[in-house]
């Protein structure tokens, strides 16, 4: 009777414990629902003033500011820790030969690179979701991709535009895409997105 008993409770213990689990995992992809949009995110959007972005974030004091320069441009990058990852804001290109901080600090979102898988699209896209998983809610029709070499990574993007897959793949793997007439084609089912990009 006390050994049936036992295990009775232990029974309840356990289908509680997975029952919380799955509550706890039913409640983490609610929360990344519709929270990136081709505009922005739900605190910030393209276009916005990059210094007021302070006003918008949440834990504005965690912001860490640097500089970008490339190609005869510079930018001004805002990087906030989020959830398990980071946001970056990216202001306006600014042409080096007509620097100035003025320029530098009255600068525009112009895009944000998310890189924590607290973020999702309205379909369910996150940081880790599989490239099966991006095809079967977008479809091949709907996607146009990119190779960058330089990077290692494919750049898929939605029709919509101003919404970027990115996916990180091995040599090998990038080297068959870049031999493929379709690209999507030969990038292996389970990749995950390495980098949502709005611009």
């Amino acid at each position: 009777m006390k050994a049936n008993l036992y295990l009775i409770l232990s029974m309840i213990v356990f289908l509680t414990a997975c029952k919380s689990e799955n509550d706890s995992a039913d409640q983490t992809e609610e929360s990344k629902v519709a929270t990136i949009l081709p505009t922005g995110i739900p605190f910030a959007e393209l276009g916005q003033s990059m210094e007021l972005l302070s006003q918008t974030v949440p834990n504005p004091e965690t912001f860490a500011d640097s500089l970008q320069a490339d190609g005869g441009f510079a930018w001004w990058v805002r990087a906030l820790p989020y959830e398990g990852g980071n946001i970056f804001f990216e202001g306006e290109f600014i042409d080096e030969r007509n620097y100035s901080e003025e320029k530098l600090y009255s600068s525009k979102v112009n895009r944000i690179r998310i890189e924590t898988p607290a973020l999702a699209t309205e379909e369910g896209i996150h940081i880790g979701s599989t490239f099966k998983k991006l095809m079967e809610v977008k479809g091949d029709k709907t996607l146009t991709p990119t190779p960058i070499p330089s990077l290692g990574y494919l750049d898929v993007e939605d029709e919509a535009g101003h919404i970027h897959y990115l996916f990180k793949l091995d040599q090998e793997v990038f080297q068959n895409i870049l031999e493929q007439a379709n690209l999507l084609s030969v990038i292996p089912e389970e990749t995950p997105v390495s980098m949502i990009v709005i611009m």
